[in-house]
């Protein structure tokens, strides 16, 4: 997870606390930061936008300047958008970089209109990794889970977070929800009675060795690595699982983005992401191909 990372800002606390999580990543990793204040241009009146970009680029070359160090070098950036969420995707995109680093707000008026939905806006357009930084653990954290299944896509995820807890030297607790028959339709009534709570913990043994040798296949060289499985609702159980571990990121797959892709990643990554309250990491699982260099 060396590179680049564009950090998102508005320069409210939140996202000076995101700022934050994202400078100690940085410092382990080795990547460099760009920190990004997309200003929306409908919600400032032309007249005080000259004056208000000053005051903005100073503040946010500030930013930058306090986090940089030896080990990290920052950067500093404002433009006047009309799509934050695009821009951020855009300058991403641009810079090649690898992670986008955003923090939710907690908030009401004109930061929740406009970063408030960022985060679930830029969960479908993300073009590689995104962090959604909750500074609720200390950095480094001593554990992180990583929420996979064993499709192709989550080995993915699932070497991005093995690659993560070795930067950080942390324990890994690799973690797979498995859904319940009838998931979609009763997940309630399917977990009820005596009889059904007896089949999943016969059906989570059975899958456990399966899932262990799956996750024992990537490179866990030097790490603390224990794997476990569980039925019940994917975005609750993984939840319950990352606080009973004190676990922080959570780190997920999320689909490609395809058009159904852009929909569907609103299920168990968008739920996590916007509930969770540590930070989560997101892998695409079919990145973008980078641009090719010029000359």
């Amino acid at each position: 997870m060396s590179g680049l990372y564009v950090v998102a800002t508005d320069l409210y606390p939140s996202s000076r606390q995101g700022a934050a999580v994202a400078a100690a990543l940085a410092r382990r990793t080795g990547a460099e930061l760009d920190f990004f204040c997309a200003v929306p241009r409908d919600l400032v009146d032309a007249g005080a936008l000259e004056g208000l970009l000053t005051t903005v680029r100073e503040e946010v070359s500030a930013l930058a300047a306090s986090h940089a160090g030896e080990h990290v070098r920052t950067s500093a950036h404002v433009a006047v958008v009309r799509d934050v969420a695009q821009a951020l995707h855009d300058r991403a995109e641009g810079a090649g970089a690898e992670l986008v680093v955003v923090a939710p707000q907690g908030a009401t008026g004109w930061k929740k209109l406009v970063f408030g939905s960022v985060t679930e806006q830029i969960l479908r357009i993300a073009p590689r990794m995104l962090l959604v930084a909750r500074p609720r653990r200390p950095m480094p954290p001593e554990d992180i889970l990583i929420a996979v299944d064993r499709s192709p896509g989550a080995g993915r995820a699932l070497r991005h977070g093995l690659d993560l807890a070795r930067a950080l030297g942390s324990r890994v607790h690799v973690f797979w929800a498995l859904r319940p028959p009838g998931a979609l339709l009763h997940l309630r009534e399917a977990l009820d009675s005596t009889e059904d709570f007896k089949r999943a913990r016969a059906r989570e043994r059975k899958t456990a060795p399966v899932f262990d040798e799956w996750v024992r296949g990537y490179d866990t060289s030097g790490l603390e690595v224990t794997t476990r499985v569980e039925e019940g609702d994917a975005a609750q159980t993984i939840l319950l699982r990352a606080r009973l571990a004190h676990a922080s990121p959570i780190v997920m797959g999320m689909p490609g983005k395809s058009r159904a892709a852009e929909i569907l990643v609103g299920s168990v990554a968008r739920q996590v992401a916007t509930a969770a309250t540590q930070s989560v990491l997101l892998v695409r699982d079919r990145p973008p191909k980078r641009p090719a260099r010029r000359g």
